[in-house]
């Protein structure tokens, strides 16, 4: 397995996908359930000739709702300008 290009080591990618594990058994069941269905969904549209929807740009759109805590987003995004 290899990182999506930006090491280029499958070691660090298997070290990703490892903290990933771990950080998924600290949420509560309730986050880690919602997390499957976003995933699933998000997997799903990606699949979808029509939408040409990428993991990439679907990353940039959801990625900034689901990381950045309330509050932080307002100004976040003042200072961030999507192209």
């Amino acid at each position: 397995m290899r990182c999506g290009g930006c090491c280029g080591t499958e070691l660090f990618a298997e070290t990703h996908l490892q903290l990933l594990q771990i950080l998924m058994h600290l949420l509560p069941p309730a986050s880690v359930c919602l997390l499957k269905h976003l995933l699933g969904l998000l997997k799903r549209v990606c699949e979808q000739k029509e939408t040409r929807m990428t993991a990439a740009s679907l990353g940039r759109i959801f990625a900034p709702h689901l990381l950045i805590p309330r509050g932080v987003s307002s100004i976040f995004s003042e200072h961030v300008h999507v192209r």
